[in-house]
């Protein structure tokens, strides 16, 4: 996503501006210089895309806040000039909570539309008269309207059933009631992929060349979902046991960083353990970046102690790699070990290399059943 600044806080939620939102203000205000706006028509413009920003601001909101709900937190929300982006932390499991979390964005949307449209119709404002030139001159006679227009166009292009729309995850939603997250996943993918294809091949007969980028990037989104929900489904069927590393280079805490270099298979593993050489318990670890730092003077007689990382800890054998995954991100761990109690020797390993290794092996499965 590149840069962002957090511009304030709602529900406990920060909320960023991406900074190419510089860049739509600086091209707004050209624009409007080469168009001879007045300072008026100017500030209409830049307050109509304040106003859609707050209500793209609540479509995300709707999602966050219903997230919330269900104990999902939301990491933040970024505003740009493509639009806005709710990062939650996950998608929920259930069915009938994704459905709702995916819907309320585009609900808010709907219910300010018949908002905007009660206060035109209480003040008695006249529908606009179509524009004489080509440039649209946003004022107080056509203000509300387009705000209600853009609502209802945000609403409605949220609810296409393709990733990564609002609609694809309602579609996927429903599917999961019957068949299951994964053939749900790959049938909403199908149906993206067939809307993406229609959409490009009418965009580029109409010359419509931005659109037909948007096309690509929705058939795009719709393969990368399902591989993402078959490679979860894999990290949540998937014992540590079966990639566990049993065989492994213990380091211990005296070891000096020209001892560690020189161990037989230092160069064959990404990251270690730190072991106390007397009482045999883990004290630290040893992850790849710190020992790239190490290689860079590898004639060091400093210590491992002074050096190692404290992050660590234990799973046991039949956790899945989800588990893991989830645990080593938290704890922001590059490897842990594997043991069945606290009292019994380790089993062995497992790193992040060992689960991106697992993540590359997985075949690519086609989307079209």
């Amino acid at each position: 996503m590149g840069r962002s600044w957090k511009i304030t806080s709602l529900f406990g939620i920060p909320i960023l501006m991406h900074w190419t939102l510089g860049l739509l203000i600086l091209f707004l205000i050209w624009f409007g210089y080469i168009q001879n706006f007045s300072l008026v028509q100017m500030g209409f413009t830049f307050l109509f895309i304040f106003c859609l920003f707050v209500c793209i601001l609540l479509h995300e909101l709707g999602h966050s806040l219903t997230a919330k709900r269900y104990g999902i937190v939301t990491r933040d929300i970024i505003l740009s000039p493509i639009g806005g982006l709710a990062r939650l932390e996950r998608i929920p499991d259930n069915p009938w909570k994704e459905f709702f979390v995916a819907l309320n964005g585009p609900v808010v949307n709907l219910i300010l539309a018949l908002i905007l449209g009660l206060i035109i119709f209480v003040i008695g404002l006249p529908f606009p008269s179509a524009p004489e030139g080509k440039i649209l001159i946003i004022d107080q006679s056509n203000f509300l309207h387009l705000l209600l227009a853009l609502n209802v166009m945000v609403c409605i292009f949220n609810l296409i059933p393709a990733f990564p729309m609002d609609g694809g995850r309602i579609l996927r939603a429903l599917l999961s009631i019957k068949l299951g997250r994964v053939s749900a996943t790959m049938y909403a993918s199908w149906i993206g992929k067939i809307f993406a294809t229609g959409f490009m091949l009418f965009a580029a007969w109409n010359g419509l060349f931005l659109f037909a980028i948007v096309g690509m990037f929705v058939y795009f989104m719709a393969g990368y979902e399902y591989r993402q929900v078959k490679i979860n489904a894999s990290l949540q069927t998937t014992k540590l046991s079966d990639i566990l590393r049993a065989e492994f280079t213990k380091v211990f805490d005296r070891y000096q960083i020209a001892d560690f270099l020189q161990m037989p298979k230092v160069n064959e593993e990404d990251n270690f353990l730190v072991f106390d050489e007397y009482t045999g318990q883990v004290t630290g670890s040893i992850p790849y970046l710190f020992v790239e730092e190490m290689k860079t003077d590898p004639d060091q007689l400093t210590p491992i102690r002074d050096l190692k990382s404290k992050r660590f800890g234990f799973l046991k054998p039949d956790n899945t790699i989800l588990d893991a995954y989830n645990y080593m991100s938290e704890g922001g761990m590059a490897i842990i070990g594997i043991r069945t109690s606290e009292e019994e020797e380790l089993l062995g390993v497992v790193d992040r290399t060992a689960i991106q290794n697992f993540i590359t092996a997985l075949p690519k499965h086609r989307i079209i059943p």
